[in-house]
């Protein structure tokens, strides 16, 4: 769909046209409007850039759902010059010249990652991804339709990447983006607790790469991960939902990002063929099906909806009688450490949940606009 403010037909610039032109319509403060509707999160992005940028400047004294212009303009250091230049960005109005960006990031260290579009070094960076790929509408170049497509493979690849140090044989170096150490400040070996293997899981895991926390996680649940086939990390994702060790805050958040982030992939997929909703095709996609609508009774529908019967009959079906008590456990911290993610950033559950869509009901002109005009 078209929004208005671009179907207008441009007007050819005159030298008296552009002589009595205001600031507002010909500086960089007013450029931002195809980036909205390019990418839907630009707001979201926004807001928590500014508010990373000033936890770091004001220390206690930051309020995140507050802009605190003048204490931000007044801090040594502020990459902000003038209240009406912050203000620009506390609303997402603006794009930060790049010299502004690099000094925040002096500041805050790894901010700007959440203003690089393509970025998906972080859980929440590659969240943001999918946000933009799920509510992708319009393009200024090119079909949204290839773009969806194409955007939703690179992320599946990422999120593949981004569960290495569980998955892979061998543990990722150091140095790589993707080693869970550099995304979230934690070792595999901290956020998995204390552990112990059999004999034969050590002999076996040390034969074949040395990864010992491939080996803690259960068979049933790793199996389900194949390196060639991209889209079963999701139903790796899923299926943890099952296990026990999930108590660290961290992996928690890191988990709730990505399955939702899994979950939003699997989404923009069924709407490819432009069908209006992804109700129907899901009664074709059999357990995977399932998983999915697991997902999304967690983190697009309302709170209530992950205790209601029908949840329950779903997880029975992905997980086993055995297990609903211990996923559901699971899900409601996976569903409070997603939203905690967001509220921290000064984000409202209410402007995540309109870009995500209300439980498979969403609608363009209503909710995608309310995260677009003001959080």
């Amino acid at each position: 769909m078209l929004p208005r403010v671009l179907s207008r037909s441009p007007k050819k610039a005159t030298a008296g046209s552009r002589r009595h032109a205001s600031p507002a319509s010909r500086g960089p403060k007013r450029r931002p409007v195809f980036r909205l509707w390019e990418h839907a999160t630009w707001r979201v992005r926004m807001r928590a850039w500014c508010n990373q940028v000033k936890a770091a400047l004001l220390g206690p004294a930051h309020d995140p759902g507050q802009s605190q212009t003048y204490r931000v303009i007044q801090a040594a250091g502020s990459p902000a010059e003038s209240a009406s230049t912050w203000l620009s960005w506390w609303q997402g109005d603006a794009i930060p010249r790049p010299t502004h960006v690099t000094a925040a990031d002096r500041i805050a260290p790894g901010s700007a990652n959440l203003l690089e579009l393509a970025d998906m070094r972080t859980p929440l960076s590659r969240h943001l991804y999918a946000l933009d790929i799920l509510t992708t509408k319009f393009r200024t170049a090119g079909s949204p339709r290839e773009y969806r497509e194409t955007h939703a493979e690179r992320l599946l690849d990422g999120l593949n990447d981004a569960w290495a140090s569980f998955l892979d044989t061998s543990p990722p170096p150091r140095t790589s983006q993707f080693n869970v150490l550099n995304q979230v400040g934690y070792t595999a070996e901290t956020l998995i607790g204390e552990f112990e293997l059999w004999p034969h899981q050590q002999r076996t895991a040390e034969r074949f790469g040395g990864n010992l926390i491939r080996w803690v996680i259960p068979p049933d649940v790793v199996n389900q991960h194949n390196w060639l086939e991209p889209l079963s990390i999701f139903r790796f994702l899923t299926l943890l939902a099952g296990c026990e060790g999930l108590t660290h805050p961290k992996l928690v958040e890191l988990w709730a990002l990505d399955f939702a982030s899994a979950e939003m992939v699997i989404r923009a997929l069924i709407e490819l063929p432009n069908l209006r909703r992804p109700r129907w095709p899901i009664l074709r996609m059999g357990l995977t099906g399932a998983m999915h609508l697991e997902a999304s009774y967690t983190f697009s529908a309302p709170s209530e909806m992950l205790e209601s019967e029908i949840a329950r009959n779903t997880i029975h079906n992905v997980h086993g009688p055995l297990a609903v008590e211990q996923v559901l456990i699971n899900l409601r911290a996976a569903r409070d450490g997603y939203f905690g993610v967001f509220n921290r950033l000064g984000i409202g559950e209410s402007a995540i949940l309109a870009l995500n869509g209300m439980y498979l009901d969403k609608t363009w002109d209503d909710q995608f606009s309310i995260p677009r005009k003001r959080l």
